[in-house]
């Protein structure tokens, strides 16, 4: 799977949860801060099951605060 097809499956990820829990989503790009735009420790677990479940491969929530951007994440999920 190529970054950019990953890119878009994790910020389908990241807006759905943000839309669904916090009512909208902040304008963010590739290289934002995923901390910045409120993805703490239970957004992290939700957004891991949603990819997980989208790309079959695993998410913790670990890997998501170690690569911390959808450019950094898609990155490392592209060598996997």
């Amino acid at each position: 799977m190529t970054e950019a097809t990953l890119a878009a499956t994790i910020r389908a990820a990241i807006d759905r949860y943000l839309l669904a829990e916090r009512g909208a989503v902040p304008v963010y790009d590739d290289d934002t801060s995923l901390l910045a735009i409120g993805v703490d420790s239970i957004a992290a677990l939700s957004i891991g099951m949603e990819i997980e479940e989208r790309l079959g491969v695993m998410v913790s929530d670990d890997l998501i605060f170690n690569h911390p951007t959808v450019a950094a994440l898609s990155r490392v999920l592209a060598r996997r």
